[in-house]
């Protein structure tokens, strides 16, 4: 191997140590990680994770995408369950336990980070992914007709609060009795008409970047 080629090969190596390193720091201490821990924990030296990620939210933008990607390869999983409102009911059982894992995650996924190419396309394609989850649901009759993406976030922004209070109690999977709860309100059998419409995508963009300043 050339050594310009085991030089590249050494950054991407490097680059993805971090970003795991990141995401452990973030499900133990929250957004409140410290990146020397992170650069601790992958084995490198402070002055190598600023030569990657200069400033926090460059870390942060990283991570998020790999979360995404995360996300949406679960959405895909629940489109190629032959059962709709299984694969739509699953998707948030698996998305809810891994933010019941991962203390920092629902910050995170509140907070405006698209900085990057790779993190706005990872954004599309889970905003796309978990439509489609929605869209199949709906289509077979199982879900009810008036629930958006949007209407998830907000969810799970309000679900967050149960898995912190679950988390500190001797049976931390509590989260599933409210998750079952919420999952009978999605049922189109059982559904009565919403007081308002939904907030509409670029209204969420506006929530999200007010979040993320406060955040920041």
């Amino acid at each position: 191997m050339s050594s310009g080629r085991r030089v590249r090969k050494d950054v991407r190596t490097n680059r993805a140590a971090l970003v795991s390193a990141a995401r452990t720091e973030l499900a133990e201490h929250g957004l409140d990680m410290s990146l020397e821990r992170v650069a601790q924990r992958a084995g490198l030296g402070v002055a190598t994770l600023y030569r990657h990620f200069p400033h926090r939210a460059e870390l942060l933008d990283a991570v998020l995408a790999e979360v995404l990607g995360r996300y949406a390869d679960l959405a895909r999983a629940a489109l190629d369950d032959p059962d709709p409102w299984r694969g739509f009911v699953t998707f948030l059982e698996r998305t809810t336990r891994l933010e019941a894992a991962d203390r920092g995650l629902n910050d995170l996924l509140s907070m405006d980070l698209d900085g990057t190419p790779a993190c706005r396309a990872a954004k599309q394609e889970h905003y796309r992914t978990v439509c489609a989850v929605i869209a199949r649901a709906q289509e077979d009759g199982s879900l009810r007709a008036d629930l958006r993406a949007e209407d998830l976030v907000f969810l799970t922004w309000g679900h967050a609060r149960i898995l912190e209070a679950a988390a500190l109690t001797d049976r931390p999977e509590i989260w599933r009795r409210h998750l079952a709860f919420l999952l009978d309100g999605f049922r189109a059998g059982a559904a009565t008409a919403a007081p308002l419409p939904p907030v509409p995508p670029e209204e969420m963009q506006q929530i999200m970047e007010r979040l993320g300043t406060r955040r920041s």
